[in-house]
């Protein structure tokens, strides 16, 4: 009896003991310890910092909400935000609060001045960024020009370089200052690369009439100064008034001419460049008879270059002409909030590559200078391909220019495409006057956009690199390279009454620059008479063919715009 009371209480034991021995099958036969966790994965290191609006202006109890992203992803995404400024102290500044939203100060604080936002990563304190602030009120036509605008300008130096580009970005206050400026010079014949400036100054002033005055002080490496004096002419403004574009001319240059352009801060990075891009550049060459001339295209992605396609002569590549050379490449945009960037083109069989540094304009739009003989353009994000001989089909306006020291050449015109392979047209030169042109042309079945033209008769139009549908880069001549644009004609038929309003009347930057340069306001009438810059008579023929007085011939692109030979001789563009 002692002895099954005794098994009974032991039951519950071997119970336990019996699921203790069940658990241990399977092969291990010892006791054995939990695997120790893995070792922390090591914390990402900060690559680079952006913080987006890179610049603003505001007036008195303006708001604005900055951000600002840390890369890679995945690091700590913390900042803290930080205010500080020039002619300005404490709230007298603004504030800023935790999450990046600044408050300009009140009515009756002292305008106008300068203040930074500066974000600190909490990942790594050694990174930060900061953006510019401007609070003013404006008082003036001046608020035409605010915000940031890259700029491009071609001319010549006397007694110092026979050639000069420059490519740059600023911020206009709207309120006649200039600030948070930088760029690249190139200058002279076969220079090894641009020059970096920054802005140390600048002021402006615009008139009613939409003309004005620019002063841009900038300083090079070696803390020389380099000034530029500018005339320039407003157009394309927004409905709140402020200029979308400008033409310009600079009397320090000799003969310099360019434009300016309103920029968008996002597309300042390199994932925003994206897609398939045409451009077209061009300079002086070795000597002064000589030309640097570059077009292309390629596809941009995560900051490499595919499927690139290059035409070029000189570039430092080759002084003979080189045709459809492929080229890969890379290119980045900086941090720096400005628009600024450079790309390589790695062409095949070149021993050189070509190095290009550029300043964004949009997602759509870049200003482009390689390092030689100024040489400068514009690169253009493709759209409507593949491309066929249908992609050009009806009527387009082209202009075209050599920059070479002699045989200055000039051609404006209109070329009616049939989209089978036919072309006629006329033009217009600095040695002839309404020729007609016919001939051929073809588009490579790549679907690239690559073509060439065979004329019969005209002014030697023979290559062209398509943006869209009857729009590109093209190049004319045979001694010497024209290198220019054209673009689809629309809103014809025209009359004299298509020539009506205010126009900004301004010379391109791809002219001869021994030849003089103009920008100003133009009235027409929309009967037979301009005023304003030029005072003369104009006749308007249905293929937008104008004639104005004395001695210019222009071609619209559209009542808002037309190409033309100036007074002068020269490459000129009215717009409105």
């Amino acid at each position: 009896m002692n002895s099954q009371v005794e098994l009974i209480r032991m039951l519950p034991i071997l119970r336990v003991a019996g699921l203790a021995l069940l658990a241990g099958c399977g092969g291990n036969t010892g006791s054995s310890s939990p695997a120790p966790p893995p070792p922390p994965l090591p914390p990402l290191s900060v690559t680079g910092m952006d913080v987006s609006p890179s610049s603003v202006a505001l007036e008195p109890s303006g708001v604005q909400q900055f951000t600002a992203t840390v890369s890679p992803s995945g690091v700590n995404q913390t900042v803290t935000w930080s205010l500080s400024g020039t002619g300005c102290t404490g709230e007298s500044c603004g504030t800023i609060d935790a999450t990046g939203k600044y408050t300009a100060p009140a009515a009756g604080a002292a305008v106008p001045f300068f203040a930074w936002v500066t974000a600190v990563a909490a990942a790594n304190t050694d990174w930060s960024r900061s953006a510019a602030v401007t609070v003013s009120v404006p008082t003036s036509d001046n608020v035409k020009l605010s915000g940031r605008y890259a700029v491009l300008i071609r001319g010549s130096v006397p007694d110092e370089a026979p050639q000069v580009a420059l490519v740059g970005s600023f911020v206009a206050d709207g309120n006649g200052n200039l600030y948070a400026g930088e760029g690249y010079m190139s200058a002279g014949i076969s220079t090894t690369g641009p020059q970096r400036l920054a802005l140390a100054n600048g002021s402006y002033s615009v008139g009613s009439d939409n003309h004005g005055t620019m002063t841009l002080d900038f300083v090079r490496s070696d803390n020389s100064h380099f000034s530029i004096n500018a005339w320039f002419a407003l157009d394309s403004l927004s409905p709140a008034g402020v200029a979308a574009h400008g033409s310009l001319i600079v009397p320090v240059l000799g003969s310099g001419t360019g434009f300016l352009v309103r920029q968008d801060p996002e597309a300042f990075s390199t994932a925003a460049i994206n897609g398939d891009y045409a451009f077209g550049l061009m300079g002086l060459g070795d000597s002064f008879d000589q030309e640097n001339v570059a077009l292309g295209r390629f596809t941009a992605a995560g900051g490499s270059l595919s499927a690139g396609r290059i035409d070029l002569v000189g570039c430092g590549i080759s002084d003979q002409p080189q045709s459809d050379r492929p080229f890969t490449g890379t290119y980045s945009v900086d941090a720096s909030g400005r628009g600024g960037g450079v790309a390589t083109l790695d062409i095949s069989g070149g021993s050189n590559p070509l190095n290009v540094v550029f300043y964004v304009v949009s997602s759509s739009e870049m200003l482009w200078m390689e390092g030689r003989g100024g040489t400068a353009g514009t690169a253009l994000q493709q759209s409507g391909g593949p491309f066929s001989a249908s992609s050009l089909d009806g009527a387009a306006v082209f202009g075209t220019a050599n920059t070479t020291a002699v045989n200055i050449a000039v051609s404006v015109g209109e070329v009616w495409f049939d989209g089978r392979g036919g072309l006629t047209g006329t033009s217009d030169g600095d040695q002839f006057a309404d020729e007609p042109i016919s001939g051929t042309y073809s588009v490579d079945s790549n679907g690239l956009g690559r073509g060439v033209i065979s004329e019969v008769k005209g002014p030697r139009l023979n290559l062209f690199y398509l943006v869209s549908p009857n729009k590109g880069f093209i190049i004319s001549g045979n001694g010497s390279f024209e290198f220019g644009t054209f673009e689809p004609q629309t809103g014809g038929p025209f009359s004299d009454t298509s020539f009506s309003g205010n126009y900004v009347f301004g010379t391109t930057p791809f002219s001869p620059l021994d030849l003089p340069h103009t920008t100003g306001i133009v009235s027409a009438d929309g009967v037979r008479s301009f005023t304003g810059l030029l005072t003369g008579t104009y006749s308007v023929a249905p293929n937008g063919r104008a004639t104005l007085s004395p001695n210019m011939v222009y071609y619209f692109v559209s009542p808002s715009k037309a190409v033309g030979l100036g007074s002068s001789g020269n490459l000129n563009v009215i717009e409105r």
